[in-house]
């Protein structure tokens, strides 16, 4: 069943809170003369003056921090030195766009010249090479995936940045709403799901969490149509993706063994039904 207007506000209230990394602010001590961002007034004091933020590189009075300016962060790529193994979010509002630029590239690079390539996905491409690349995005230099013509080096870089996100794209808050949804959907025996259901649960994802699975969805969904040359079924691509897009948050062996039948049925559905998930 789809969410309720009330609770469609919450969601979107909440989407962005405890599924991402907040601004870390330091105590800092300054060495040279140093005026608060936030009020404008000298910092005074011998040592552990004010308060450094490690997200902006805002300098503020231990007095003028505020729970408000953990929202009001805006990352620079000053501070955030590297991209593979930053959250999401942040990553979101460094470069003001939806889609990390490796994982726009990547798989535009894919969608160019690797559809049908055997065992996309499945194959690993070349350690020193990925680690190029890897290199290359978090030095912040423009990268021409173009002239690394094997597919697999291009797709094992994706999954390595997914890989490395310090928290999953199907994020902890979100994971047993997910789950919920999917085993509704599996337990149905006869007749089409309510697709709305599970479309419904991905609205408790945070948004740049949202954005990037609505995107490697649809790109997996067009891997899939050309099944019969890549030999990548949609239980294939699910394997491979499982463990990269989704961890539970549980320490319990039963629950997880539970969980992974269905995590990969889910990871399943978005694949085959990402036209009707992500509409």
């Amino acid at each position: 069943m789809a969410l309720s207007e009330s609770a469609r506000l919450n969601v979107e209230l909440t989407r962005n809170e405890s599924s991402t990394a907040k601004p870390k602010n330091a105590v800092h001590t300054y060495k040279a003369p140093q005026w608060c961002d936030e009020c404008g007034q000298f910092v005074w004091g011998i040592s552990d003056q004010g308060m450094r933020c490690q997200t902006c590189g805002k300098d503020i009075h231990k007095y003028c921090y505020t729970a408000a300016m953990k929202e009001q962060c805006v990352p620079t790529k000053k501070m955030i030195k590297h991209v593979f193994g930053v959250d999401l979010t942040t990553i979101a509002k460094m470069d003001q766009g939806d889609i990390p630029n490796v994982v726009r590239d990547c798989i535009k690079t894919i969608e160019t010249r690797g559809l049908t390539d055997e065992g996309i996905y499945r194959l690993s491409g070349n350690c020193l090479t990925v680690a190029e690349i890897k290199a290359k995005y978090d030095n912040g230099e423009k990268v021409d995936l173009s002239q690394y013509m094997d597919s697999n080096v291009i797709t094992s870089v994706l999954k390595l940045f997914l890989r490395e996100l310090p928290v999953p794209v199907v994020s902890h808050d979100a994971y047993r709403e997910i789950i919920k949804a999917t085993a509704h959907i599996q337990n149905i025996q006869e007749g089409e799901p309510d697709w709305s259901v599970l479309a419904s649960s991905l609205q408790f994802l945070p948004r740049a969490h949202y954005h990037i699975l609505k995107h490697l969805s649809k790109h997996l969904h067009k891997v899939l149509a050309n099944s019969s040359l890549n030999k990548m079924s949609a239980n294939n691509l699910a394997t491979v993706f499982t463990p990269t897009l989704m961890r539970a948050h549980s320490s319990e062996n039963s629950a997880l063994i539970k969980d992974f039948s269905l995590q990969r049925f889910f990871v399943e559905c978005i694949i085959t039904k990402a036209p009707v998930l992500f509409d």
